[in-house]
């Protein structure tokens, strides 16, 4: 740990003398000064002690940019290093209090964290009315971050863009990825935004909150997604020779799916599959329906919300991603008549989407229609 206490008032390591005594501020049990080549100055327990709020030791880097976060925040705001919140035995490495006297816990993450921990951290703060942001240190933004491990950290404003946060120590600045997305079968797509101060950082904050863009995916793309939603067809692999065998029962064919299978506008990152594959899967649950059957939403959210078709994330549900993929899909779906909101609770299933004899076909209908 970074912080102990010396006469009732903090220290920190890098200005401690090693003939001092130091407490622990979470367990109050005796901590001593070390200093290393490799680690930084930071305090640690005596050998078998317990204390289940401070970890022992930091990298150069988690210290330097603990604290280059620190004087970025001190700026305007009141702000506290390695506070203890006994309730929850948690320290967050910063804790900043807002002008509306409302706090702000900073975990500045430069090493590999569990789901688990993560999601416990997360709570912990919520569970006290606190407000959490996760920033990443440059061994992350340094290095190709996988889907799964941006899911894990990304933070999803209910009306704004999904972002994740990291603090370049080098450079004294923020780097945010926002609007991640992947379209079926491309690269991932992101912007990419710089604070090197408080009102820049403010901004992006205001923006990426209150803005939700909308990038519309070309009709170029949407055959390219295609050729390789059938090229996985042909390969008759995996999941997708699952649902292509759950077409066949249904006398459909995967690479004849309906359009409505591919997105007309980008989405975020969240499904571990493509998109097309998941909302056919959903499409050819509801060919088990009776046009004009009345269904409840509960029922078909269910089959849309399946835990194994999602990466998870720090929050426990990535509530804002699904909701947004599933709404995009759910008024496609109303606005192609398959299905109509008959109440709050309950929607008719109107007519089954109808699916293409083969992909030529399907090729040939989309060209057709534009």
């Amino acid at each position: 740990m970074y912080i102990a206490k010396m006469d009732n008032q903090l220290i920190e390591a890098n200005f401690a003398v090693a003939e001092n005594k130091y407490f622990c501020p979470g367990c109050k049990c005796t901590v001593m000064l070390k200093r290393g080549v490799i680690k930084a100055p930071h305090f640690a327990h005596l050998s078998g002690a317990r204390c289940e709020t401070f970890s022992e030791g930091e990298t150069n880097e988690h210290l330097q940019g603990k604290i280059q976060l620190r004087d970025f925040f001190a700026a305007e705001y009141e702000v506290q290093l390695e506070a203890t919140l006994p309730a929850i035995s948690q320290r967050p490495d910063l804790l900043v209090k807002k002008p509306n006297g409302k706090l702000l816990a900073i975990e500045y993450q430069c090493s590999a964290i569990s789901l688990a921990k993560l999601r416990q951290r997360t709570a912990g703060y919520r569970q006290q009315g606190i407000q959490v942001l996760w920033i990443l240190g440059s061994t992350y933004v340094n290095r190709k971050m996988t889907n799964p491990t941006l899911a894990k950290f990304m933070t999803v404003p209910l009306h704004g863009q999904p972002f994740v946060l990291f603090w370049e120590n080098t450079h004294r600045r923020f780097c945010l990825w926002g609007n991640i997305a992947q379209p079926d079968f491309q690269k991932r797509e992101k912007n990419i935004t710089y604070a090197t101060n408080l009102t820049e950082y403010r901004e992006l904050m205001v923006a990426i909150y209150q803005k939700q863009e909308t990038v519309t995916i070309g009709t170029s793309l949407r055959l390219k997604a295609a050729l390789k939603l059938q090229q996985l067809v042909s390969q008759n692999r995996g999941f997708t020779k699952y649902l292509q065998q759950v077409a066949y029962q249904q006398h459909c064919h995967l690479g004849g799916v309906t359009w409505l299978a591919h997105p007309k506008v980008q989405l975020p990152i969240g499904l571990k599959m493509p998109h097309s594959l998941w909302r056919a899967k959903f499409l050819l649950e509801l060919q088990k329906y009776r046009p004009g059957e009345r269904i409840a939403n509960a029922q078909l959210l269910n089959k849309l919300l399946q835990p194994s078709d999602w990466y998870p994330d720090g929050q426990s549900s990535l509530l804002p991603t699904k909701q947004l993929i599933v709404r995009n899909f759910w008024q496609a779906l109303i606005q192609q008549n398959i299905i109509e909101p008959i109440s709050a609770t309950h929607i008719r299933l109107n007519r089954h989407p109808v699916w293409y004899p083969d992909y030529q076909l399907k090729i040939a209908g989309l060209k057709k229609s534009e």
